[in-house]
Formats: structure tokens, sequence, C-alpha cells
């Protein structure tokens, strides 16, 4: 990932405004175009090449998500993760804890940033 979108990302992580216009636009899958348009509104001159990385990026169904091992720690036969703002192990070897851990960590990531 190139420096200036990395510069960009950390930018709207700070501005709770910023990144619910950007979670927006990314979650109704918006063209290329709108995000170049939104960053150069936020003051990064980008280009559609400038977020080539994400172009290739799909969502992981359930499935995929199952065989995802990077950052689970197998704690007594069941699976846990550690949330990476205040380091809690959750539970995280069903659907519904996995949800729960990620609700968690929005809350945690809301408290690290001032957000409310």
């Amino acid at each position: 990932m190139n420096e200036l979108l990395m510069q960009f990302i950390k930018e709207i992580g700070k501005n709770e405004e910023l990144f619910k216009k950007y979670n927006a636009m990314i979650e109704s899958k918006a063209p290329v175009e709108k995000l170049v348009d939104f960053a150069k509104e936020n003051g990064y001159e980008m280009t559609e090449e400038d977020f080539k990385p994400f172009e290739d990026c799909k969502e992981l169904n359930l499935d995929e998500l199952e065989n995802v091992s990077g950052g689970v720690v197998m704690d007594d036969g069941g699976k846990k993760c550690p949330c990476p703002y205040c380091g809690e192990l959750m539970d995280v070897g069903t659907r519904e804890q996995l949800l729960a851990s990620l609700n968690h960590v929005t809350d945690c990531q809301k408290k690290a940033y001032g957000w409310n």
C-alpha cells in the first residue's frame, strides 16, 4: 500500500465524521472516483491508482473467516483473539462470539479516539 494512502487512512481514523463517511462509501461499494473526490475534498491529492490495492479485495464469507488463523489464540480448545486496543482475550469460536468481539473492539476504538 502506498504511503499517501496509508496517511489518508490514518487521518480518517482520527476523525469520527470522516470515518463514518468513508465507511459508508466503502459499504455501499462506491466507485473509486468517489473515493478520489472524497480524498481531494479532505486535502489529499490522490488518483484512482492510489486506491488500486483495494480493487482485488473481496468480502470473506463465514467459512473463509473460520479459516483465518492470524491473531487467534487457542486456549483450552476454544478460539480467542486479543482486542487490539485493550488486549482483552475474547472468545471468537462461534459466530455470536465473533460478533460480540467486533462490538467490543468498536467500543474500545471509540474510547481510544474519544468518540461518543
